[in-house]
């Protein structure tokens, strides 16, 4: 497998019928984009393990809770090309579709190790380096891939948007609504739109604890992220909703499992950690205002088979 063709885009893009919005609401949905397994994190991965292969490493590490769709996606895809991943774990709010996850993480990767303070993440980071270093030291994976390496797949998916515009398949959106973890997907679809000449607002829609993805954080990645790209034109605007966080990362309150039923009635199926928190976001704020705009639905839609093996109860632990 090409790592550069993991992604199978460009993802589709249709309109979504809600009684009684004001606005009108368009989906682009990543939940097919890759082979194995679908959401936001394939585009990171894309260029992520791209950059591993070349720079001659046999072995990944990365972060995320114990349920982590992005820790997930990096170990499938990282088996797939011959890269074995090894993770460090933070704790999550339990639910059956995280105990899921979290089997299938244990499955595929070559170790975990418990991480029950993300800020410590440096400390933990140079115990397992240590552990690894006679077989070579890891490439080392950002949490959520949201490196500036890895933004340059949403930095494609942005400009990808403006091509669908272009072509007819949507209106030039006012906004793009689209959950906000570790960043990387809202600021390079940011980047992205003022690159495809799109001037619409990104909203982001914060998910995670503002210490993980402050205004100092994002503007560090997108600053980055230009750099590397040798780009330093104007911006369209991104502005962040703090609203729809649900009291934290995982956490669901009764708002936001509404989200989930509405959207299920409407032939969509949302997750309450990212994707009903954005989408909460766009309808409440189109309920009111009459503009064209997007939902990026990041969830993956691929189908993995059954798990097979348990939980194991050192994972089981970093449930809460």
């Amino acid at each position: 497998m090409d790592p550069l063709e993991i992604v199978c885009g460009p993802s589709p893009i249709r309109p979504l019928a809600v009684p009684g919005l004001a606005g009108r609401l368009w989906i682009k949905d990543e939940g097919w984009v890759g082979a194995l397994y679908g959401g936001n994190k394939i585009r990171k991965l894309r260029w992520i393990l791209a950059d591993a292969l070349r720079s001659g490493h046999r072995s990944l590490v990365t972060f995320g809770g114990v349920g982590s769709h992005h820790v997930l996606a990096t170990a499938l895809y990282g088996n797939a090309l011959g890269l074995e991943t090894h993770a460090l774990l933070f704790p999550q709010p339990d639910s059956p579709h995280v105990r899921d996850n979290a089997a299938r993480i244990a499955a595929s990767c070559a170790s975990w190790s418990p991480l029950l303070d993300p800020l410590r993440a440096g400390a933990a980071l140079t115990s397992l380096y240590a552990r690894l270093e006679p077989s070579g030291r890891p490439y080392r994976v950002s949490v959520g891939g949201s490196s500036p390496v890895g933004t340059l797949g949403w930095v494609e998916a942005g400009q990808e948007l403006a091509v669908q515009v272009a072509q007819g398949l949507l209106p030039p959106p006012a906004r793009v609504y689209a959950a906000m973890g570790t960043g990387g997907t809202v600021l390079g679809l940011q980047i992205g739109l003022a690159l495809g000449g799109l001037g619409a607002e990104v909203v982001a829609v914060r998910v995670v604890p503002r210490t993980l993805m402050n205004r100092a954080r994002r503007a560090s990645l997108r600053r980055r992220t230009l750099r590397r790209l040798g780009h330093q034109q104007a911006l369209g605007p991104l502005r962040v909703v703090h609203r729809w966080s649900g009291g934290g990362y995982g956490v669901a309150d009764p708002e936001i499992l509404a989200v989930v039923e509405r959207a299920r009635g409407l032939g969509l199926e949302v997750e309450a950690t990212y994707t009903a928190k954005a989408l909460g976001a766009a309808l409440e704020e189109l309920q009111r205002d009459p503009v064209d705009a997007v939902f990026v639905q990041t969830a993956p839609s691929v189908p993995l088979p059954p798990v097979t093996s348990g939980l194991p109860a050192g994972l089981g632990a970093l449930l809460l």
